[in-house]
């Protein structure tokens, strides 16, 4: 590793990025081994953790473009993974809602498609809507792993998450280069 790489993960912010991406085999682990309760809590401990490495950057000033990059690599394996800790953990659920979830999905991979597509990498943009819908995203993925699922909740994170990457599909088409520190595409 070089020199600057290890000053980068020195400061605050990621190293809570870090200790995020630590949980990704614990949270594996626990959903092969169906445990539901204790992935949840684990799953808290993340979500708080995504919460506060943007805050302690913002509150520090030391936002820099790697933890920005860092932190949408640890939301992506996430991302993905949150479908596959579902289908393991909330089997009936996930086959009723099938349709929805592969949707969802698909939106999320074009997204990606159109920012190799255009940008030739990843798109990591932080804006409100998708702070939001991660946030929601871990509450409605906690909360019916905890007590059980609630369809309602699951169609309004659907709806979110259906917006929010449709703001970022636009901020994609609509941009010459990906802002990370864009809040809105209003903005």
């Amino acid at each position: 590793m070089n020199s600057e790489l290890i000053q980068q993960i020195k400061l605050l912010p990621n190293q809570i990025t870090l200790l995020r991406i630590f949980c990704f085999p614990v949270l594996w682990v626990l959903a092969l081994a169906h445990l539901p309760k204790i992935f949840a809590a684990v799953l808290i401990f993340v979500g708080m953790t995504d919460i506060f490495d943007g805050y302690f950057a913002r509150k520090m000033k030391i936002a820099c473009e790697f933890g920005a990059k860092f932190d949408s690599f640890a939301d992506s394996i996430f991302a993905v993974s949150i479908i596959f800790w579902l289908w393991i953990l909330l089997p009936g659920f996930f086959a009723k809602h099938i349709m929805a979830i592969v949707l969802l999905f698909a939106l999320y991979l074009l997204k990606i498609f159109l920012s190799f597509a255009k940008f030739g990498k990843m798109p990591h943009y932080h804006t409100y809507l998708a702070k939001f819908t991660t946030i929601t995203s871990y509450v409605f993925a906690s909360h019916a792993l905890l007590f059980a699922p609630s369809i309602l909740f699951f169609y309004f994170v659907a709806i979110i998450i259906i917006v929010s990457n449709s703001e970022h599909i636009f901020l994609i088409l609509t941009s010459h280069k990906i802002d990370s520190d864009k809040k809105s595409a209003f903005e």
